[in-house]
C-alpha cells in the first residue's frame, strides 16, 4: 500500500485573498466539486463581498482575518437590511471557503464565529397548492414570441422540475419530440433522459415553430444551438428566467416565486402521486437521496391517507396470516380462535377503507 501523500495548497496562508479566492474557485468549487458555472459566479461574488471589507480595514489575506473581524462584517450585512435568502447565500459562500481554508491549512476555520442564520419564510419553502400553480399558467399569453418563450420555460419548470440553469443550457436538439422525452444537463455536467406529457410537449413545440424563429435583432445572428433565446436572439440567461417567473407570480398575486419553488411544487406532486423518492430523486437531478427528501412538503390530507392505507395494509395482512393458521389448526377450538381473530381484523381494514376515525 502507497504512502499517503498530503495535498500542497496552491496557493500560501500570506497571499492576497484575490489568489486564495481564484484557487478555491478553481481547485474547490470546479475541481473539487463540480459545480455549476452558475454556483460558482454567485458564490464567488457572495465571498467578494467579505473580502472587500476586509480590504476596507486593511486586511489583505484571510489568515489575519479573526473571529471579531468575521463578525462585524456579519454585522455590517444586518445593517443593510439584506434580504433573509441574500444573507443566507453570503454566509453559505463564506462557510464553504473557510472549510477551503481549513482543508488547506490556509487560516483556522475555528475563527468562522457562530451565525444565526434566519430561517427561510414558510412562502419560501413551501410548493405551490393548485389554485395558486393554475393561477400562475392564467398569467401567460402567447401574444408574443418572448411571452410564448416564457410560457414554455415555465411549462418545462412545472412539469419536470427543471433548475433555471437547466433551462439556460437546453440545445434544440435536446427535445425528442417523437419520443417524448427530452435531455438535461444538470449539475457536474450530468446528463438526465426525462419523459414529457403530451401537453408540455405541445407548449415547447410550438414556442420552437412558431415563436423561436422570430427571437433575433436585424444586425445580430441568430444562435442556432439554444432552444431558449432572447429578443437579440441569444441564449436566454438565468437571471431572465428567473424575472420571468418572478413577474408572473406577481401577477398571480404569488409573492417571491422563484423556480426552485417550482421544482418543490413539483418534487411534492410526484409524491402525492405515489411516485417513490428514488424515482424522483433521478428527476430532479439529485446525487443525494437527503435533498430529495427535503423537498417533499405533503399536505395533511396526504398524511392521513398515507396513515390509513398503511393501517389498511397491516389489517389485511393480518386477515391473511390468522386464515392461514386457521386452515394449519390441529383442533376446532384453535380453527374457530383464528377464525374470529381473521374476522376482527377484516372489520378493521374495512374501517380504515371508510376512513372513520376517532
Amino acid at each position: 500500500m502507497g504512502a499517503y501523500v498530503e495535498l500542497a495548497a496552491p496557493v500560501r496562508a500570506e497571499d492576497p485573498t484575490d489568489a486564495v479566492v481564484a484557487a478555491w474557485e478553481r481547485d474547490w468549487l470546479v475541481g473539487e466539486h463540480a459545480l455549476s458555472p452558475n454556483t460558482v459566479a454567485a458564490y464567488t461574488a457572495d465571498v467578494r463581498d467579505f473580502m472587500a471589507f476586509l480590504s476596507a480595514i486593511g486586511i489583505e489575506s484571510f489568515s489575519e482575518a479573526t473571529t471579531a473581524d468575521i463578525s462585524a462584517w456579519v454585522g455590517a450585512l444586518a445593517q443593510r437590511r439584506l434580504s433573509p435568502s441574500s444573507f443566507r447565500a453570503r454566509i453559505c459562500a463564506l462557510r464553504d471557503l473557510y472549510r477551503y481554508l481549513g482543508a488547506y491549512g490556509l487560516a483556522d476555520e475555528g475563527s468562522l464565529p457562530y451565525i444565526d442564520v434566519p430561517r427561510k419564510r414558510e412562502s419560501e419553502e413551501r410548493p405551490l397548492d393548485r389554485a395558486q400553480e393554475a393561477a400562475v399558467w392564467a398569467t401567460y399569453d402567447i401574444d408574443t414570441p418572448s411571452h410564448e418563450r416564457d410560457r414554455a420555460e415555465f411549462a418545462l419548470m412545472d412539469d419536470l422540475g427543471l433548475r433555471a440553469s437547466e433551462i439556460v443550457e437546453l440545445d434544440v436538439g435536446d427535445l425528442r419530440s417523437n419520443d417524448h422525452d427530452l435531455w438535461v444537463h444538470g449539475k457536474g455536467g450530468k446528463a438526465r433522459l426525462l419523459p414529457i406529457e403530451e401537453d408540455t410537449l405541445s407548449v415547447v413545440v410550438h414556442y420552437m415553430e412558431c415563436a423561436r424563429p422570430h427571437l433575433k435583432c436585424a444586425n445580430r445572428r441568430q444562435d442556432a444551438s439554444a432552444l431558449f433565446l432572447n429578443t437579440r436572439g441569444g441564449r436566454i440567461t438565468r437571471q431572465a428566467v428567473w424575472q420571468s417567473v418572478s413577474r408572473h407570480g406577481k401577477a398571480a398575486g404569488v409573492a417571491n416565486l422563484h423556480p426552485h419553488q417550482l421544482r418543490r411544487t413539483f418534487a411534492s406532486q410526484m409524491y402525492r402521486r405515489n411516485m417513490d423518492l428514488r424515482t424522483i430523486q433521478e428527476m430532479l437531478g439529485h446525487a443525494d437521496l437527503q435533498t430529495t427528501g427535503l423537498y417533499i412538503t405533503p399536505e395533511a390530507a396526504d398524511i392521513h391517507e398515507r396513515y390509513d392505507a398503511a393501517l389498511r395494509a397491516f389489517w389485511e395482512s393480518s386477515a391473511e396470516k390468522e386464515e392461514r393458521a386457521a386452515e394449519l389448526s390441529e383442533t376446532e377450538d384453535q380453527r374457530r380462535y383464528w377464525l374470529n381473530s381473521a374476522r376482527i381484523s377484516r372489520e378493521r381494514a374495512r374501517f380504515e377503507q371508510g376512513g372513520a376515525r376517532d
